[in-house]
């Protein structure tokens, strides 16, 4: 993940008469913007709305409101930005709370925690783990913090994203049945205080999710003690996408916005998910809601549109004499169903190396010395059945030529009959270059015959440097050739490993 996220505007400055959308003024209302501080103006593209929008916009770049995550050091939160102002809560050490800034003022920061805003002195803020979070610009000032609120506590604490409260401190709690170690939090001291403050925020059936649903597992977000709640310690994925939002509906008592999921500008397709907000007789309410912390989420529906992206891509592909696919594809549909299963188990193999266990061939080790055996001054591991079951498995998938190459490698002996495996540390193959999450591989057919396939493997790669990062791509040759016991590789590479 990029140390910073780009921040894109999406610019519905809405001309209407709603209540709920318009380009108002952004969240800080508390102080002014200070001296010196960049502007929120920010010249973008028009975005792209749907054929039939029930919604009339006017097309012009407005403030897009800069939101930083920070971790806030021990200190009071200030409900203004000064030390004789009413102090909201004592900050612990928050370890993981991760508060959104708001804005900058005369050495102070106003910061958000859960669904309470104040200050903090500038040198308390740590921009540990800073990015740049993106709220949609096109909401009205009230909606704009409904949706900071939403952001915040659903982020920490629903179950499966942070799960660990607004702030906590050093001071651990092992509660009675948990191995886990629980922790006061920042904002609220009972469940009472934390649930009054997520049914402001959220629809009854939100709140219940999040105070409910994993309530009976052996890791629960949330136990109570003497009156007091406490919440468990936890961590989020480290490839959170980011999260880019378009108006879809606005009335007077609902707004409906698209959120899509970005984590590279090469990815192909773009999952989304809903986010509503409701007015009822209690007011606005947040009645769907999705964050980029929510990465097992996005994960799933980035699959799912995935593999139907695929199947679109090769319906849409050009066709060659043969009726193959031709250009750069996601899979290699070009293929047929037994060279794509011995093209797929030779990758299997090649990226299992050196571990014969990885694969569900049937291969165990040892226990205790009887497991090992020293040759040339290194502890090899021995496995059965042996080196030739081993060896044969090689060559029901590659062909003779590349079967000899693996043969003689140096990673497999023959120790008595049985299969000994060297200590090596295989070597990426773009070194400490990160393969890019979420770009899948790419497929190019270079010829194809009944004897021989050859095909380049695209891999997409991340580069970063003390300038950022750079995207780039590699490509691979891979060859299948047809022997007398049927299709094998003869040729294979990797995006991963040399």
């Amino acid at each position: 993940m990029k140390q910073h996220k780009k921040v894109y505007a999406l610019t519905l400055a809405a001309v209407l008469i709603f209540a709920g959308c318009g380009k108002l003024p952004a969240i800080q209302s508390t102080s002014a913007q200070s001296a010196g501080e960049p502007s929120l103006a920010q010249s973008v593209s028009e975005p792209v709305l749907p054929d039939e929008p029930n919604i009339q916009v006017q097309m012009t770049p407005g403030p897009y409101k800069k939101l930083e995550v920070v971790t806030v050091g021990e200190g009071p939160l200030y409900k203004e930005p000064s030390t004789d102002s009413e102090v909201l809560f004592d900050i612990f050490d928050c370890l993981n709370s991760n508060p959104v800034r708001i804005a900058k003022k005369d050495g102070w920061s106003q910061c958000a925690f859960g669904d309470v805003i104040g200050w903090v002195p500038e040198d308390r803020v740590y921009e540990r783990w800073t990015y740049e979070e993106a709220f949609p610009d096109f909401l009205s000032e009230e909606l704009q913090l409904l949706f900071l609120k939403a952001h915040n506590l659903y982020n920490v604490y629903y179950p499966g994203l942070q799960a660990s409260g607004t702030g906590y401190s050093s001071w651990n709690h092992l509660m009675e049945g948990s191995s886990t170690p629980y922790s006061e939090d920042c904002v609220y001291a009972t469940k009472q205080e934390w649930t009054e403050a997520l049914n402001q925020v959220f629809a009854p059936e939100i709140v219940d999710e999040i105070v409910n649903s994993d309530q009976d597992t052996d890791h629960p977000v949330w136990k109570e003690k003497d009156g007091r709640i406490y919440f468990a310690q936890g961590d989020r994925g480290s490839f959170c996408p980011e999260v880019r939002f378009r108006l879809m509906e606005c009335t007077q008592d609902r707004v409906l916005i698209e959120a899509s999921a970005v984590w590279s500008e090469q990815q192909p397709c773009k999952p989304t998910a809903p986010i509503e907000l409701q007015k009822g007789p209690d007011g606005w309410r947040v009645t769907k809601f999705i964050t980029d912390r929510d990465e097992w989420t996005w994960q799933q529906r980035y699959e799912q549109m995935l593999e139907q992206y695929k199947q679109e891509e090769i319906q849409n592909a050009p066709k060659d004499e043969n009726g193959d696919p031709t250009g750069v594809l996601y899979s290699p549909a070009f293929l047929s169903d037994e060279q794509k299963a011995v093209y797929e188990e030779g990758v299997r193999i090649y990226e299992s190396i050196p571990n014969p266990q990885a694969l569900d061939y049937g291969f165990t080790a040892p226990q205790g010395e009887e497991g090992f055996v020293w040759i040339d001054d290194e502890q090899w591991q021995l496995y059965s059945p042996g080196y030739e079951e081993w060896m044969q498995k090689f060559r029901e998938v590659f062909s003779p030529k590349c079967a000899e190459k693996f043969e003689n490698s140096g990673v497999y002996r023959d120790w008595d009959g049985k299969l000994a495996v060297a200590p090596i540390n295989r070597a990426m193959a773009e070194g400490w270059t990160r393969q890019m999450e979420f770009c899948p591989d790419q497929f190019e057919l270079i010829s194809k015959t009944d004897q021989e396939v050859e095909f380049k493997l695209i891999a997409h790669y991340e580069k970063f440097d003390d300038a950022g990062s750079t995207d780039y791509t590699k490509d691979y040759p891979i060859r299948l050739v047809n022997t007398p016991n049927g299709w094998r590789v003869e040729e294979l590479h990797t995006a991963l490993w040399q």
